[in-house]
């Protein structure tokens, strides 16, 4: 769902201009890939009797978020120019977000 929303807003982007598609597509891309990573080392196998492993590696998943974040914005930063930070950081904002409104909406139904 989160690859969808960033291609389709990425390709909605490309009407004000390509700067603003790459940029789109990057935050997109860095919200996907850190929640995909989240989700990986939280959710694999594990004892539901096991809540002391299962919180450790929430807070471990929300650290590897964290850096890689981090990480893939420095790198975009220092090697995409031009670049527009609003985009990519609103992209980003906007696609970390989506999971947790989609969850909210299918549960009113």
């Amino acid at each position: 769902m989160q690859l969808g929303l960033t291609l389709l807003l990425a390709m909605a982007m490309l009407l004000p201009g390509r700067i603003y598609a790459i940029s789109t597509l990057a935050g997109g891309v860095a919200a996907t890939a850190a929640n995909g990573a989240a989700a990986l080392l939280v959710f694999r196998r594990y004892k539901a009797s096991e809540t002391a492993v299962l919180m450790r590696r929430f807070y471990l998943a929300e650290l590897a978020r964290l850096v890689l974040t981090i990480t893939f914005f420095l790198a975009v930063i220092l090697w995409l120019k031009p670049l527009s930070i609003v985009a990519m950081l609103g992209a980003y904002l906007l696609i970390h977000l989506s999971t947790g409104s989609l969850m909210l909406i299918v549960n009113k139904k």
